[in-house]
């Protein structure tokens, strides 16, 4: 079963897709700087992407 999972996961990458394992609840981003980006290209935070996203998780 991981290999197909494994096949799954690198076939979504290479088309351009994400995938994400199964994270915690306990996840907490640093919002100001979310914020400060988002006016910085002139978007809204709902229009990031959980890549984007990511960049902002305090651990």
């Amino acid at each position: 079963m991981d290999l197909m999972i494994d096949k799954f996961t690198q076939c979504l990458e290479n088309a351009g897709g994400f995938t994400s394992t199964v994270s915690s609840d306990d996840i907490h981003y640093n919002y100001r700087e979310i914020n400060r980006c988002c006016k910085e290209k002139g978007i809204e935070p709902i229009d990031m992407t959980i890549r984007e996203l990511n960049r902002f998780i305090v651990e």
